[in-house]
């Protein structure tokens, strides 16, 4: 009879750490305000290979529609062969903002007035942004 009971408290915790896991991943995708999202933000783009190799990064939301986010990006001290400014088409999802230019796919997390994330590709640069007021 003991092994039962030991048995089922060990199912009853085994179920309640499965819950716990399941809200702490639900609260980091928590939805933005898809209107919040709209206006200009700016930030700095870092090449994670070679070291040392940054630039400036301007980042235009110009409309959100459910999930669709329509912005502009520019950017200065690109490679050369390399646009530095292009529209895009991305999609949002909870409170990350996805979207793709040329080869590249850029992947960003939105925290209130600040975005973090990554561009990856050929090349792979890490990015962080702040909303203009």
């Amino acid at each position: 009879m003991n092994s039962s009971i030991g048995r089922n408290r060990l199912i009853v915790t085994g179920l309640a750490c499965l819950a716990l896991l399941g809200l702490a991943m639900g609260a980091e995708a928590q939805a933005v305000d898809p209107q919040s999202l709209i206006g200009e933000w700016q930030g700095t783009w870092n090449l994670a290979n070679p070291k040392g190799v940054n630039g400036q990064y301007y980042l235009t939301i110009k409309t959100v529609e459910g999930n669709k986010v329509q912005g502009r990006v520019e950017r200065s001290n690109v490679r050369k062969g390399i646009t530095p400014d292009f529209n895009f088409t991305g999609t949002l999802t909870g409170n990350v903002l996805k979207f793709q230019a040329g080869p590249s796919n850029t992947e960003l997390t939105i925290d209130g007035n600040q975005m973090s994330g990554e561009m990856f590709g050929s090349t792979r640069a890490e990015i962080s942004l702040t909303k203009k007021k």
